[in-house]
């Protein structure tokens, strides 16, 4: 009787935490290089408001959203224009306090 064909025992792959962990010799983050928890989380609200914006301007379509970012790109003015201004004041109160900080 032919022998059956088996495939080559597979290596052991890297699990993902393996991986992604960061070596013990890899540089730390310097103290000011490093967000604060509460303005990292201020940036995603934010970021989450432009979105809604941006959405109810196009009525959600995501051609138009992409060319609005597009374009958003080299005159971010035109993206400003687009904003409630609630999410403006909130970007310009973001904006210095990022400013703001020591470096």
């Amino acid at each position: 009787m032919p022998r059956r064909w088996s495939p080559p025992p597979r290596k052991r792959s890297p699990r993902r935490s393996e991986c992604s962990a960061t070596p013990p010799s890899a540089p730390r983050p310097s103290p000011a290089t490093r967000r604060p928890p509460q303005l990292a989380q201020e940036f995603y609200d934010l970021a989450a408001l432009i979105f809604e914006d941006l959405t109810r301007n196009s009525g959600g379509d995501a051609n138009k959203m992409r060319e609005t970012l597009e374009s958003a790109a080299k005159d971010p003015a035109a993206l400003a224009a687009l904003l409630r201004p609630a999410t403006l004041d909130r970007l310009r109160a973001l904006a210095v306090k990022i400013s703001d900080r020591p470096r």
